[in-house]
């Protein structure tokens, strides 16, 4: 019998809150999706697109065509996170559709002008698998945002300005780097390309190489992990980290230990 996978993200998640993790991935509750991964998201498929015609072509797409595949995208995904989950996306006074479009097309276009012109892509959403031996309760799979020669890029967007060590310990950096180095031979360097909604958005790369006591403990982080889910012991995230708020987290308002923690007994 061939081993379950899990993703880079999966171990992310776990490690940030697995409480969230098991709703989300063991309990397999639905929610409704939050504005901001609506946003992400949509800026994300907007800047591979951009990316995936420079592969083919050498060329950017004209910046026009960009905003509006964006538009088209975030209609789009709109539609499938409603049927996915069974939720319509709720927006408020502070973040309408309308603005969320709007951030949609200032994301995309951001990283059409500052970032696409500077990336050389040879591979877009490249699936990785990494079989993690006899030792090991699960294998690893994972799609890598943007390849180059000796790059592997992660696109996100986030709220605020990314710590220049974000990605110290990062499982999808960890994972990725390995995979492409058992894939091509190389190291690479892993860049996040992040997408800052501020009111002025701004773009960031942070990069990254990593070496073999990454990846041991990365390994160690998938044991570890492995023993906690059998034990059942899903711990949450820290009530003062970031996730663990209504604005950030799908589950907040049904979790015992997010909003239900103010209950009084």
């Amino acid at each position: 019998m061939s081993k379950p996978h899990i993703s880079p993200s999966q171990i992310d998640q776990f490690f940030t809150c697995a409480y969230e993790y098991k709703l989300n991935r063991i309990d397999k509750i639905k929610r409704p999706s939050g504005v901001n991964r609506l946003v992400g998201t949509t800026s994300h498929d907007a800047a591979e697109t951009d990316l995936g015609c420079k592969a083919i072509t050498g060329v950017l797409m004209p910046t026009d065509i960009v905003q509006d595949a964006a538009r088209t995208y975030f209609n789009k995904n709109e539609s499938k996170v409603q049927e996915e989950t069974g939720f319509e996306i709720t927006y408020s006074e502070d973040e309408t559709r309308g603005s969320a479009i709007d951030m949609s097309v200032r994301l995309s276009t951001l990283y059409h002008s500052d970032i696409a012109p500077l990336v050389n892509p040879v591979g877009i959403e490249t699936t990785f698998k990494l079989d993690t031996g006899s030792g090991f309760p699960f294998n690893l799979l994972g799609r890598a945002d943007i390849l180059e020669e000796n790059f592997v890029r992660d696109i996100k967007t986030v709220a605020a300005t990314p710590n220049k060590n974000v990605t110290d310990r990062h499982a999808q950096g960890i994972f990725y780097s390995l995979a492409f180095l058992k894939a091509y031979g190389r190291q690479p360097v892993f860049a996040i390309d992040a997408l800052v909604k501020l009111k002025t958005p701004k773009a960031v790369t942070i990069t990254a190489e990593y070496d073999e006591q990454d990846y041991e403990m990365l390994f160690r982080r998938i044991e570890t992990m492995s023993d906690l889910i059998s034990k059942g012991a899903f711990m949450p995230a820290s009530p003062t980290h970031w996730k663990c708020s209504e604005k950030y987290c799908d589950y907040f308002t049904i979790c015992e230990y997010g909003a239900k923690q103010k209950v009084q007994i």
